[in-house]
């Protein structure tokens, strides 16, 4: 198997309130159900079936999660960036570039966009050698949370919940589709499969049409109906037309999914009610939205228009419209003003590293404001931190009689720069401290045995040090010389005992004199070479 790969280049916005432990739908799929579905879907040549644990180059594959117009997607396992991925999948038949240049398309895309909080991030393209043919492999984030889809279905008969949210939906939507359209790409497939939940925040999936339009036009057969998704469209698109602002079309999408979350059957709009968009005044007798509040039903209207002409002609100023919307009551814009304030003041704890202070800010942002993107996901990552944190002191804790001191040190660095003020660094730093102390005084005392040769003495303190800080080079040197100096001073008592035992006096003197000679050789030679890598 072989592998070629292209790398591309965190979220600021969150949905996560939204997400209610029955709506986490983790292993909910990528598409949803038929209505949603693009159209055309891929063709049988480029399906490529993959069995769970199946490895393909660093991924190894975990479960199969969807199909859409161009591969299929798969969860899986980035062994080389240790995290869960979302992997798209095509087989590559002889001669057909187009799936390669689709997924070529989104990962140019994904490279070019600076700001990916709503957009989903794409790492790299593998070309990979597959059972006598080639896969197209794209990488990219994985949806912890499922889909917008998924959502939608849960909450179908919670009219009042999606209105309350659908503002905020469509502003993280719209922002992920501004990204797209200024570095100059189109959506043309926005739909509720195609927006995910990534750590709380909504991200945009499935792009990568460039501009013009005219380039996609002129890849799409006259004969086969355009791809995307029908009840998403204009009725230009439908048409197999793109008018020459193709953002147009994306705001037209925009507007549907905006009709659908604040329908009564969460359904996109039908043709008698598009009809009834055209007139103000016949736009509330719409039974799917009556009672939807007058100004965000105008903005409905407005991205829905018929004539491209009359559509917002940005995704800005859409943005605009569904902002002033949001914050037309003064109430609560003093209300997101004080906010705001304790929010810049947990982004200040939190760069400073004061994690428990930016942590208790977020609590009393979130008291007041549940749905604040950004306290909760700063509450994530300060959760995520703690828990890495713990993870790394518990480990010092179970290794900290048995690994070296450099081992131990390195580790609770990485711990206090994660979480500087975890409760559990306390403890685990005062007994590194002491057993590095304890080292200290070993070798220190080791050094004073060897200075007054008694070496007796230095190979227990230096064993000592041993237990403190082993494998530690300068304590396996120092411990070798003291074994071998022992050994010899062994050898040499063992000749004056013999000499003495044979009366031999005089010889046994002399061996004396050159057992000390040989301490005192050892110790300078200790002390000179030896001394300053202790």
């Amino acid at each position: 198997m072989t592998s070629r790969s292209t790398t591309a280049g965190q979220a600021t916005e969150s949905l996560r309130p939204l997400l209610e432990p029955d709506d986490r739908l983790e292993d909910g799929p990528l598409v949803g159900n038929d209505p949603f579905l693009t159209f055309p879907g891929a063709r049988p040549e480029q399906r490529c079936v993959l069995e769970p644990n199946i490895n393909l180059g660093r991924f190894v594959v975990q479960r199969h999660l969807g199909s859409g117009g161009w591969a299929d997607v798969y969860k899986a396992r980035d062994s080389l960036r240790g995290v869960d991925v979302a992997i798209k999948v095509a087989r590559l038949a002889p001669g057909d570039s187009v799936a390669a240049e689709h997924l070529h398309h989104e990962l140019r895309a994904s490279e070019a966009i600076t700001d990916h909080c709503h957009v989903i991030k794409h790492f790299d393209l593998h070309d990979i050698a597959w059972g006598g043919s080639r896969l197209a492999v794209l990488s990219m984030e994985y949806a912890d949370g499922g889909d917008l889809g998924n959502w939608l279905e849960t909450n179908r008969n919670a009219v009042a919940r999606r209105r309350q949210h659908a503002g905020q939906i469509i502003r993280q939507i719209g922002l992920g589709v501004a990204a797209l359209h200024q570095v100059g790409h189109l959506h043309l497939d926005i739909k509720p499969s195609n927006v995910l939940f990534v750590n709380g925040s909504l991200k945009v999936s499935d792009f990568g049409v460039p501009s013009p339009a005219r380039r996609l036009q002129a890849r799409q057969s006259k004969t086969s109906p355009p791809a995307g998704t029908p009840a998403f469209m204009s009725s230009q698109r439908r048409a197999g037309q793109l008018v020459a602002h193709g953002e147009t079309e994306d705001i037209f999408s925009l507007g549907v999914m905006y009709y659908v979350m604040c329908s009564s059957s969460a359904s996109p709009p039908a043709a008698a009610d598009m009809s009834l968009l055209e007139n103000g005044r016949a736009a509330a007798r719409i039974v799917d939205l009556q009672g939807l509040d007058i100004e965000e039903l105008n903005i409905i209207r407005r991205c829905l228009a018929a004539d491209p002409s009359r559509r917002y002609q940005s995704v800005g100023k859409l943005l605009a419209d569904v902002e002033g919307f949001l914050h037309r009551d003064r109430e609560a814009e003093v209300r997101q003003i004080e906010i705001e304030a304790v929010w810049q003041e947990a982004c200040r704890f939190f760069q400073q590293s004061r994690f428990k202070q930016a942590g208790e800010a977020c609590q009393r942002i979130l008291a007041s404001q549940p749905d604040h993107t950004g306290a909760a996901a700063m509450r994530a990552a300060l959760l995520d931190r703690h828990s890495r944190a713990a993870g790394t002191y518990a480990a010092l804790d179970r290794g900290i009689d048995t690994w070296d001191l450099d081992t131990l040190v390195s580790l609770l660095q990485e711990a206090a720069g994660i979480y500087p003020e975890h409760p559990s660094g306390r403890t685990v730093h005062a007994r590194v401290s002491a057993k590095a102390k304890q080292y200290r005084q070993a070798m220190e005392e080791g050094r004073s045995a060897v200075r007054n040769s008694e070496w007796e003495a230095a190979g227990y303190w230096f064993a000592l040090a041993r237990r403190q800080n082993p494998g530690a080079k300068v304590v396996e040197d120092a411990n070798c010389l003291t074994s071998q100096v022992l050994g010899r001073l062994q050898y040499y008592r063992s000749l004056i005992s013999q000499a003495i035992a044979a009366g031999d006096d005089q010889k046994a003197m002399q061996l004396a004199r050159n057992a000390d000679g040989y301490q005192q050789q050892m110790s300078r030679r200790f002390l000179s070479q030896g001394e300053r890598q202790l």
